[in-house]
């Protein structure tokens, strides 16, 4: 039910509100596409207790699935990319924080071309916003929404924490800012962008478009809006730490 729910959403839209997603939508789409019959006796007062609280329950999934989705194809592209890549010069550890930059934006928004949940957000955000009159549904939306951005800022600042290390980059002092307050900015600043993205891409072409753009080696390859814009902000946050000659690049950290 909660598969066919979001199908529906993904095929149908949001009109007026979550309330325009129907158990008979559901129990139609599951007959004709998957010869499952489901009726309103099997599911209501057993399994949810109002049509309401199924609807929540689909977009909740939605929203779940969907940062599953997302956090697990970033994460893993990141870490085969970089895993082989040298960091003994200062150009080889700018590169591994640029690579995980563009690398990690493809991914990202790879997902939202390759999975139906995560084409489901702008729909979310839709009946977030048709629902502000339903103040009970509106607010679980905005929890939910809440709880969501804030375990991707967290999961962000961990992986850059640890991207940083390998590099053995440091904060650019020059800002006034402390180390844990530029890579949390860092964080929230991409988690937005990486939303706003995933709002537009669907119907804005130019975001799709890829740039070709140095980076610190020397090579050309191509970036998304996404990927260079955060480059270029952590490359204005951060510094290469200063070694002394010889010293060895760290080891065992896992980014």
């Amino acid at each position: 039910m909660l598969d066919a729910g979001m199908e529906v959403l993904l095929r149908d839209g949001i009109n007026l509100g979550a309330s325009t997603l129907r158990y008979a939508d559901a129990f139609e789409l599951l007959k004709n596409e998957r010869d499952i019959k489901v009726t309103r006796g099997s599911v209501h007062e057993r399994i949810w207790s109002s049509q309401e609280a199924w609807q929540f329950d689909v977009l909740a999934a939605s929203i779940n699935s969907s940062e599953a989705i997302r956090r697990s194809a970033t994460n893993t592209a990141v870490a085969e990319h970089i895993a082989e890549l040298p960091v003994d010069t200062e150009t080889e550890r700018w590169n591994l924080l640029a690579e995980s930059c563009r690398v990690g934006s493809h991914a990202f928004l790879k997902t939202i071309e390759d999975h139906p949940p995560v084409r489901l957000f702008p729909t979310v955000i839709a009946a977030w916003k048709a629902s502000a009159n339903n103040v009970a549904e509106y607010d679980q939306l905005s929890r939910l929404l809440a709880e969501t951005q804030r375990s991707a800022v967290q999961d962000l600042q961990d992986g850059l924490t640890g991207l940083l290390e390998l590099a053995d980059l440091e904060v650019e002092p020059s800002h006034g800012l402390s180390f844990n307050a530029a890579v949390r900015f860092y964080s929230v600043n991409t988690t937005a962008l990486a939303y706003s993205h995933t709002l537009r891409s669907l119907h804005d072409p130019a975001l799709a478009e890829p740039i070709s753009a140095r980076c610190p080696d020397g090579a050309q390859r191509d970036w998304n809006h996404l990927g260079l814009g955060n480059w270029l902000v952590a490359r204005g946050l951060f510094r290469t730490r200063h070694r002394e000659a010889g010293a060895a690049s760290p080891k065992g950290v896992t980014a």
